[in-house]
This record gives C-alpha cells, structure tokens and sequence, in this order.
C-alpha cells in the first residue's frame, strides 16, 4: 500500500522543532515530528510532518509564532519536491 503524499517541513535545531510542534498542536493543526527521511538532508534530525491541505496554515502560524525553519518538501512516494 502506498502511503498518501505528505509535506515535511525541516529546521535549523531541535529547538525550532519543539516550537513548531507546540504551535501546530496549539492551534488545532494535525501535524507529527517524525525523523527526518533519509531522501531529506538537514541539520536538524527532526522535521514536522502534515498533510498538503495545511500547508499555507502552517506558514502562517510559523510566522506568526517567528518560527524560523529551513525548508518544505513535499514526499510522494519516492519523489521528493522542494517547495517555495
């Protein structure tokens, strides 16, 4: 079974990583810390995982909360896309 599309979001340090969670759990959004997937390279081993569908709810609570992350991508399946 292939698992659906999702976007993962990396950051500087765990620290980012920690804020963003709370944030995200704060405000309701359904989001995960997962290790970052090996197709990813960043500097932190934690990124947060989220579904497509909030991804411009998750931008804006991350600049609301000054919540400074490195990249998104969007996994599927073995595709990796870095978005902008």
């Amino acid at each position: 079974m292939q698992q659906k599309p999702f976007c993962c979001l990396t950051f500087h340090n765990v620290h980012l990583a920690m804020r963003f969670e709370q944030a995200m759990q704060t405000a309701g959004l359904p989001i995960n810390l997962i290790p970052v997937p090996r197709k990813i390279s960043a500097s932190c081993g934690l990124a947060g995982k989220f579904a497509p569908e909030i991804l411009d709810g998750v931008r804006q609570l991350c600049g609301k909360n000054s919540i400074d992350y490195e990249k998104i991508f969007l996994l599927d399946g073995d595709s990796v896309t870095e978005l902008v």
